[in-house]
Protein backbone atom coordinates (compact mmCIF):
# COMPACT_ATOMS: atom_id res chain seq x y z
CA UNK A 1 0.00 0.00 0.00
CA UNK A 2 1.21 3.45 -0.62
CA UNK A 3 1.05 5.67 2.12
CA UNK A 4 0.90 9.39 1.82
CA UNK A 5 3.74 10.86 4.19
CA UNK A 6 3.76 14.45 5.59
CA UNK A 7 7.13 16.06 6.21
CA UNK A 8 9.02 15.37 9.48
CA UNK A 9 7.44 17.76 12.16
CA UNK A 10 9.53 18.85 14.97
CA UNK A 11 11.31 22.42 16.22
CA UNK A 12 13.51 21.29 18.61
CA UNK A 13 15.79 18.74 15.91
CA UNK A 14 16.41 22.18 13.87
CA UNK A 15 17.83 23.32 17.18
CA UNK A 16 19.75 20.87 17.75
CA UNK A 17 21.54 20.89 14.38
CA UNK A 18 21.90 24.60 14.40
CA UNK A 19 23.66 24.37 17.97
CA UNK A 20 25.19 21.31 16.97
CA UNK A 21 26.97 22.77 13.67
CA UNK A 22 27.85 26.20 15.72
CA UNK A 23 29.70 24.50 19.17
CA UNK A 24 31.40 21.97 16.50
CA UNK A 25 33.24 24.89 14.23
CA UNK A 26 33.88 26.59 18.03
CA UNK A 27 35.78 23.36 19.05
CA UNK A 28 37.61 23.17 15.83
CA UNK A 29 38.24 26.79 16.21
CA UNK A 30 39.48 27.09 19.50
CA UNK A 31 41.07 23.50 19.41
CA UNK A 32 38.57 22.36 22.35
CA UNK A 33 38.07 18.24 22.72
CA UNK A 34 35.13 18.84 25.28
CA UNK A 35 33.41 21.59 22.40
CA UNK A 36 34.15 18.84 19.43
CA UNK A 37 32.08 16.09 21.55
CA UNK A 38 29.42 18.43 22.69
CA UNK A 39 28.65 19.73 19.22
CA UNK A 40 28.75 16.08 17.53
CA UNK A 41 26.24 14.99 20.40
CA UNK A 42 23.90 18.20 19.52
CA UNK A 43 24.72 17.04 16.10
CA UNK A 44 23.91 13.88 16.14
CA UNK A 45 20.29 14.45 18.19
CA UNK A 46 19.36 16.81 15.15
CA UNK A 47 20.16 14.19 12.72
CA UNK A 48 19.33 10.31 13.93
CA UNK A 49 15.49 11.65 14.31
CA UNK A 50 15.56 12.61 9.94
CA UNK A 51 17.57 8.88 9.60
CA UNK A 52 15.73 7.01 11.75
CA UNK A 53 11.69 8.28 10.30
CA UNK A 54 12.70 8.37 6.91
CA UNK A 55 14.53 4.77 7.09
CA UNK A 56 10.68 3.74 8.86
CA UNK A 57 8.93 5.30 5.90
CA UNK A 58 10.50 2.94 3.68
CA UNK A 59 10.47 -0.35 5.57
CA UNK A 60 7.29 -0.21 7.27
CA UNK A 61 4.30 -1.88 5.54
CA UNK A 62 0.28 -2.20 6.20
CA UNK A 63 -1.40 -5.06 4.50
CA UNK A 64 -4.71 -3.89 2.74
CA UNK A 65 -6.88 -6.97 2.45
CA UNK A 66 -9.91 -6.24 2.01
CA UNK A 67 -12.84 -7.44 4.70
CA UNK A 68 -16.36 -6.71 5.12
CA UNK A 69 -18.46 -8.11 7.98
CA UNK A 70 -21.70 -8.24 8.61
CA UNK A 71 -23.72 -7.35 11.63
CA UNK A 72 -26.97 -6.64 12.88
CA UNK A 73 -27.64 -3.97 15.45
CA UNK A 74 -26.62 -4.94 18.99
CA UNK A 75 -24.09 -7.17 17.58
CA UNK A 76 -20.41 -7.30 17.65
CA UNK A 77 -17.56 -8.11 14.70
CA UNK A 78 -13.74 -7.76 14.53
CA UNK A 79 -11.86 -6.11 11.93
CA UNK A 80 -8.11 -6.56 11.76
CA UNK A 81 -5.27 -4.23 11.04
CA UNK A 82 -1.97 -6.10 9.50
CA UNK A 83 1.12 -3.84 9.47
CA UNK A 84 4.62 -5.33 8.75
CA UNK A 85 8.30 -4.21 9.36
CA UNK A 86 10.57 -5.14 6.79
CA UNK A 87 13.59 -2.91 8.70
CA UNK A 88 16.16 -4.56 11.73
CA UNK A 89 15.42 -1.32 13.80
CA UNK A 90 11.85 -1.57 15.97
CA UNK A 91 8.53 0.94 16.21
CA UNK A 92 9.13 1.92 19.52
CA UNK A 93 6.78 5.01 19.73
CA UNK A 94 3.67 4.84 17.37
CA UNK A 95 0.36 5.60 17.26
CA UNK A 96 -2.88 4.49 14.58
CA UNK A 97 -5.67 6.85 14.07
CA UNK A 98 -8.51 6.09 12.24
CA UNK A 99 -12.29 7.00 11.98
CA UNK A 100 -15.50 5.48 12.50
CA UNK A 101 -18.99 7.06 12.23
CA UNK A 102 -21.32 6.61 15.03
CA UNK A 103 -23.48 3.95 13.69
CA UNK A 104 -20.35 1.93 15.46
CA UNK A 105 -18.58 1.79 18.84
CA UNK A 106 -14.88 0.52 19.28
CA UNK A 107 -14.62 -1.63 21.88
CA UNK A 108 -11.38 -2.22 22.72
CA UNK A 109 -10.27 1.07 22.33
CA UNK A 110 -10.93 4.55 24.54
CA UNK A 111 -12.11 7.23 23.06
CA UNK A 112 -14.05 8.44 20.73
CA UNK A 113 -13.67 8.76 17.09
CA UNK A 114 -11.22 9.36 15.65
CA UNK A 115 -10.04 6.28 17.24
CA UNK A 116 -6.07 6.44 18.30
CA UNK A 117 -4.21 3.29 19.73
CA UNK A 118 -0.52 2.95 20.83
CA UNK A 119 1.35 1.07 17.55
CA UNK A 120 4.54 -0.94 18.56
CA UNK A 121 6.29 -3.29 15.78
CA UNK A 122 8.88 -5.51 16.54
CA UNK A 123 12.19 -5.59 14.25
CA UNK A 124 11.61 -7.83 11.26
CA UNK A 125 7.79 -8.85 12.04
CA UNK A 126 4.15 -8.71 11.36
CA UNK A 127 1.09 -7.53 13.93
CA UNK A 128 -1.99 -7.31 13.89
CA UNK A 129 -4.36 -5.03 15.83
CA UNK A 130 -7.61 -6.39 16.11
CA UNK A 131 -10.74 -3.34 16.01
CA UNK A 132 -13.81 -4.69 18.31
CA UNK A 133 -17.03 -3.22 16.64
CA UNK A 134 -20.21 -2.66 18.05
CA UNK A 135 -23.12 -2.23 15.66
CA UNK A 136 -25.56 0.66 16.96
CA UNK A 137 -27.30 1.91 13.91
CA UNK A 138 -28.39 0.41 10.94
CA UNK A 139 -26.19 1.63 7.46
CA UNK A 140 -23.17 1.14 5.82
CA UNK A 141 -19.94 1.97 7.89
CA UNK A 142 -15.90 2.31 5.90
CA UNK A 143 -13.07 2.89 7.82
CA UNK A 144 -11.54 6.00 6.48
CA UNK A 145 -8.21 8.67 7.44
CA UNK A 146 -6.04 5.24 8.37
CA UNK A 147 -2.74 7.10 10.19
CA UNK A 148 0.37 6.07 11.54
CA UNK A 149 1.79 8.72 13.91
CA UNK A 150 5.63 7.50 14.42
CA UNK A 151 8.10 8.87 16.56
CA UNK A 152 11.90 8.20 16.83
CA UNK A 153 12.63 6.46 20.48
CA UNK A 154 13.49 9.74 21.87
CA UNK A 155 10.32 11.68 20.64
CA UNK A 156 12.47 14.15 19.48
CA UNK A 157 10.52 14.00 15.72
CA UNK A 158 7.16 12.40 14.30
CA UNK A 159 5.82 11.33 10.83
CA UNK A 160 2.73 11.14 10.00
CA UNK A 161 1.57 8.11 7.22
CA UNK A 162 -1.77 8.39 6.05
CA UNK A 163 -4.29 6.75 3.28
CA UNK A 164 -7.62 7.28 2.34
CA UNK A 165 -8.19 3.99 0.40
CA UNK A 166 -8.54 1.23 3.31
CA UNK A 167 -10.84 -1.52 2.36
CA UNK A 168 -12.43 -2.19 5.45
CA UNK A 169 -16.32 -1.66 5.34
CA UNK A 170 -19.12 -2.83 7.91
CA UNK A 171 -21.97 -3.56 6.80
CA UNK A 172 -25.24 -3.37 9.69
CA UNK A 173 -28.73 -5.02 8.95
CA UNK A 174 -31.86 -3.29 10.69
CA UNK A 175 -33.15 -5.11 13.83
CA UNK A 176 -36.23 -7.15 12.48
CA UNK A 177 -39.81 -6.07 14.15
CA UNK A 178 -42.98 -7.47 14.71
CA UNK A 179 -45.27 -6.15 12.19
CA UNK A 180 -49.03 -6.21 11.86
CA UNK A 181 -51.25 -7.42 9.67
CA UNK A 182 -49.74 -10.30 7.87
CA UNK A 183 -53.43 -12.06 7.14
CA UNK A 184 -53.59 -9.51 4.10
CA UNK A 185 -50.79 -10.69 2.35
CA UNK A 186 -52.68 -13.03 0.14
CA UNK A 187 -54.18 -12.13 -3.55
CA UNK A 188 -57.72 -11.51 -3.96
CA UNK A 189 -57.70 -14.57 -6.31
CA UNK A 190 -57.32 -16.73 -3.31
CA UNK A 191 -60.49 -16.14 -1.00
CA UNK A 192 -60.51 -15.13 2.45
CA UNK A 193 -59.49 -18.18 3.89
CA UNK A 194 -56.36 -19.32 1.56
CA UNK A 195 -54.24 -22.77 2.56
CA UNK A 196 -50.90 -21.34 2.79
CA UNK A 197 -50.12 -25.33 2.09
CA UNK A 198 -51.97 -25.00 -0.87
CA UNK A 199 -48.62 -25.16 -3.69
CA UNK A 200 -48.38 -24.58 -7.24
CA UNK A 201 -45.76 -26.54 -9.70
CA UNK A 202 -43.28 -24.45 -11.33
CA UNK A 203 -43.31 -26.56 -14.78
CA UNK A 204 -39.29 -24.89 -15.72
CA UNK A 205 -38.18 -27.09 -12.73
CA UNK A 206 -38.93 -30.76 -12.72
CA UNK A 207 -36.81 -32.39 -10.21
CA UNK A 208 -38.01 -36.30 -10.68
CA UNK A 209 -40.35 -38.75 -12.21
CA UNK A 210 -42.99 -41.44 -10.64
CA UNK A 211 -45.24 -44.36 -12.16
CA UNK A 212 -47.20 -42.98 -14.45
CA UNK A 213 -51.59 -42.71 -13.23
CA UNK A 214 -54.45 -42.63 -15.46
CA UNK A 215 -55.53 -39.29 -13.74
CA UNK A 216 -52.60 -37.45 -15.00
CA UNK A 217 -52.00 -35.30 -18.12
CA UNK A 218 -50.46 -36.59 -20.96
CA UNK A 219 -48.62 -33.59 -21.43
CA UNK A 220 -46.62 -35.08 -18.18
CA UNK A 221 -44.83 -37.93 -19.51
CA UNK A 222 -41.03 -38.28 -19.13
CA UNK A 223 -40.86 -40.41 -22.52
CA UNK A 224 -37.02 -41.11 -21.84
CA UNK A 225 -37.77 -41.84 -18.60
CA UNK A 226 -40.41 -44.24 -19.52
CA UNK A 227 -38.28 -45.65 -22.37
CA UNK A 228 -35.53 -46.50 -20.00
CA UNK A 229 -38.01 -48.12 -17.53
CA UNK A 230 -40.16 -49.68 -19.78
CA UNK A 231 -43.36 -47.97 -17.79
CA UNK A 232 -44.84 -44.56 -18.41
CA UNK A 233 -43.45 -41.86 -16.17
CA UNK A 234 -44.72 -38.82 -14.67
CA UNK A 235 -42.44 -35.76 -14.46
CA UNK A 236 -42.27 -34.45 -11.05
CA UNK A 237 -41.98 -30.17 -10.74
CA UNK A 238 -40.53 -28.44 -7.91
CA UNK A 239 -43.49 -26.65 -5.72
CA UNK A 240 -43.83 -22.65 -5.54
CA UNK A 241 -46.07 -20.53 -3.60
CA UNK A 242 -47.15 -18.90 -7.01
CA UNK A 243 -46.82 -15.35 -4.92
CA UNK A 244 -45.09 -12.44 -5.36
CA UNK A 245 -44.43 -9.57 -3.22
CA UNK A 246 -43.21 -6.10 -4.30
CA UNK A 247 -41.82 -4.02 -1.04
CA UNK A 248 -41.85 0.34 -2.38
CA UNK A 249 -40.30 2.49 0.01
CA UNK A 250 -41.23 6.00 -1.29
CA UNK A 251 -38.94 8.64 0.40
CA UNK A 252 -39.91 12.34 0.23
CA UNK A 253 -37.82 14.87 -2.59
CA UNK A 254 -36.82 17.04 0.30
CA UNK A 255 -35.84 15.66 3.55
CA UNK A 256 -38.04 16.56 6.52
CA UNK A 257 -36.77 16.70 10.65
CA UNK A 258 -37.59 13.18 11.53
CA UNK A 259 -37.80 11.35 8.71
CA UNK A 260 -34.43 9.18 9.44
CA UNK A 261 -36.08 7.91 12.53
CA UNK A 262 -39.03 7.02 11.06
CA UNK A 263 -37.45 5.46 8.00
CA UNK A 264 -35.26 3.37 10.45
CA UNK A 265 -38.53 2.08 11.93
CA UNK A 266 -39.81 1.21 8.32
CA UNK A 267 -36.99 -0.42 7.46
CA UNK A 268 -36.86 -2.71 10.71
CA UNK A 269 -40.83 -3.92 9.73
CA UNK A 270 -39.30 -4.70 5.99
CA UNK A 271 -36.35 -7.15 7.60
CA UNK A 272 -39.69 -9.11 8.83
CA UNK A 273 -41.56 -8.97 5.89
CA UNK A 274 -38.05 -10.37 3.80
CA UNK A 275 -37.63 -13.22 6.99
CA UNK A 276 -41.38 -13.89 6.16
CA UNK A 277 -40.89 -14.33 2.85
CA UNK A 278 -37.77 -16.44 3.11
CA UNK A 279 -39.58 -18.70 5.83
CA UNK A 280 -42.58 -19.01 2.95
CA UNK A 281 -40.59 -19.51 0.04
CA UNK A 282 -42.40 -16.18 -1.38
CA UNK A 283 -40.70 -14.59 -4.40
CA UNK A 284 -39.99 -10.94 -3.35
CA UNK A 285 -38.36 -7.37 -4.53
CA UNK A 286 -37.72 -4.45 -3.14
CA UNK A 287 -37.30 -0.88 -4.88
CA UNK A 288 -36.34 2.48 -3.40
CA UNK A 289 -36.86 6.23 -5.42
CA UNK A 290 -33.12 6.78 -4.89
CA UNK A 291 -29.95 6.09 -7.04
CA UNK A 292 -26.72 6.44 -6.22
CA UNK A 293 -23.48 6.57 -8.24
CA UNK A 294 -22.80 3.74 -10.54
CA UNK A 295 -26.36 2.66 -10.40
CA UNK A 296 -29.32 2.77 -12.60
CA UNK A 297 -32.27 5.32 -12.68
CA UNK A 298 -33.26 3.82 -9.23
CA UNK A 299 -32.16 1.36 -6.06
CA UNK A 300 -33.69 -2.12 -6.70
CA UNK A 301 -32.86 -5.76 -5.50
CA UNK A 302 -34.12 -8.06 -8.46
CA UNK A 303 -37.18 -10.70 -7.92
CA UNK A 304 -35.42 -13.93 -5.75
CA UNK A 305 -36.56 -15.82 -2.71
CA UNK A 306 -34.24 -18.12 -0.74
CA UNK A 307 -31.60 -17.83 1.72
CA UNK A 308 -29.34 -16.00 -0.63
CA UNK A 309 -32.42 -13.04 -1.61
CA UNK A 310 -32.92 -12.56 2.22
CA UNK A 311 -28.83 -11.86 2.48
CA UNK A 312 -29.08 -9.45 -0.48
CA UNK A 313 -31.98 -8.01 1.09
CA UNK A 314 -30.68 -7.10 3.84
CA UNK A 315 -27.75 -5.54 2.43
CA UNK A 316 -29.67 -3.81 0.25
CA UNK A 317 -31.89 -2.53 3.52
CA UNK A 318 -28.50 -1.28 4.86
CA UNK A 319 -27.15 0.67 1.93
CA UNK A 320 -30.24 2.73 2.19
CA UNK A 321 -29.98 6.55 3.04
CA UNK A 322 -32.13 9.47 3.28
CA UNK A 323 -29.36 11.62 1.85
CA UNK A 324 -28.69 9.64 -1.75
CA UNK A 325 -30.31 11.28 -4.80
CA UNK A 326 -34.04 10.67 -5.15
CA UNK A 327 -35.95 10.50 -8.42
CA UNK A 328 -40.18 11.25 -8.46
CA UNK A 329 -42.15 8.80 -7.46
CA UNK A 330 -44.04 8.64 -10.75
CA UNK A 331 -41.31 7.19 -12.39
CA UNK A 332 -41.06 4.58 -9.68
CA UNK A 333 -44.90 3.67 -9.88
CA UNK A 334 -44.52 3.59 -13.88
CA UNK A 335 -41.34 1.20 -13.17
CA UNK A 336 -43.64 -1.38 -11.29
CA UNK A 337 -46.79 -0.61 -13.78
CA UNK A 338 -44.63 -1.80 -16.75
CA UNK A 339 -44.42 -5.26 -15.40
CA UNK A 340 -47.73 -6.64 -15.51
CA UNK A 341 -46.72 -10.38 -16.32
CA UNK A 342 -47.47 -11.82 -13.07
CA UNK A 343 -50.00 -11.33 -10.38
CA UNK A 344 -48.39 -10.11 -6.94
CA UNK A 345 -48.71 -8.14 -3.45
CA UNK A 346 -47.56 -4.51 -3.06
CA UNK A 347 -46.57 -3.13 -0.43
CA UNK A 348 -45.97 0.77 0.42
CA UNK A 349 -44.24 2.66 2.50
CA UNK A 350 -44.86 6.10 1.09
CA UNK A 351 -43.40 9.25 2.53
CA UNK A 352 -45.37 11.54 0.43
CA UNK A 353 -48.55 12.60 -0.86
CA UNK A 354 -47.60 12.63 -4.82
CA UNK A 355 -50.71 12.65 -6.56
CA UNK A 356 -49.77 10.26 -8.87
CA UNK A 357 -49.93 7.42 -6.78
CA UNK A 358 -54.08 6.96 -6.29
CA UNK A 359 -53.81 6.58 -10.30
CA UNK A 360 -51.37 3.55 -9.79
CA UNK A 361 -52.86 2.14 -6.82
CA UNK A 362 -56.33 1.99 -8.57
CA UNK A 363 -55.12 0.64 -11.53
CA UNK A 364 -53.02 -2.19 -9.77
CA UNK A 365 -56.22 -2.91 -8.09
CA UNK A 366 -58.20 -3.21 -11.12
CA UNK A 367 -55.41 -5.91 -12.44
CA UNK A 368 -56.55 -8.23 -9.57
CA UNK A 369 -52.86 -7.25 -7.47
CA UNK A 370 -53.40 -6.67 -3.70
CA UNK A 371 -52.08 -2.96 -2.26
CA UNK A 372 -50.95 -2.72 1.23
CA UNK A 373 -49.69 -0.05 2.73
CA UNK A 374 -47.18 0.06 5.95
CA UNK A 375 -49.10 2.39 8.65
CA UNK A 376 -46.58 4.30 11.42
CA UNK A 377 -47.62 1.70 13.73
CA UNK A 378 -46.69 -1.21 11.46
CA UNK A 379 -49.52 -2.42 10.81
CA UNK A 380 -50.07 -3.42 7.20
CA UNK A 381 -53.60 -2.24 5.59
CA UNK A 382 -55.19 -2.74 2.44
CA UNK A 383 -55.53 0.16 0.13
CA UNK A 384 -58.46 1.20 -1.52
CA UNK A 385 -59.34 2.29 -5.21
CA UNK A 386 -58.43 5.99 -4.57
CA UNK A 387 -55.20 4.99 -3.42
CA UNK A 388 -56.53 5.47 0.53
CA UNK A 389 -56.63 2.93 3.53
CA UNK A 390 -59.32 0.83 2.74
CA UNK A 391 -61.12 0.24 6.02
CA UNK A 392 -63.36 -1.64 5.21
CA UNK A 393 -61.26 -4.01 3.43
CA UNK A 394 -59.37 -3.88 6.67
CA UNK A 395 -61.78 -4.57 8.97
CA UNK A 396 -63.32 -7.70 6.75
CA UNK A 397 -59.88 -9.06 6.87
CA UNK A 398 -59.91 -8.78 3.19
Amino acid sequence: MVWRATPIQSAIIETFTIIGAAVLLASLIFTQTLLFFAGAFFLVLGVYPRLYLKHMVRHLGFFSEKEKIRLSVGETGQLQLVFGNKSWIPVVNGKIEFLLSQDVEVTNIEGESPYQTPLFIPAKQVVRYPIECLAKARGVVRMRNLKLIIHDPLRLASITLSSDFVKKEIIIYPQAKVIGGTQHLQLPIEGRYPRQSALFEDRAAPVGTRDYVPSDSIRNVHWKASARTGQLQTKLFDKTLGMTWTIVTVLDLYVQKGDRENLEEELARVARLCYLAEKQGVDFEILVNTRTIGQGQLMRLPLGQGRMQLLKAMDFLAHIHTNQMKIKPAVLFGEIDRERSQKRIIILIDHTDDPSKMHFVSKWLKQGMTVLKLTPQGDLTPMGRGGRWDAQQANEGY
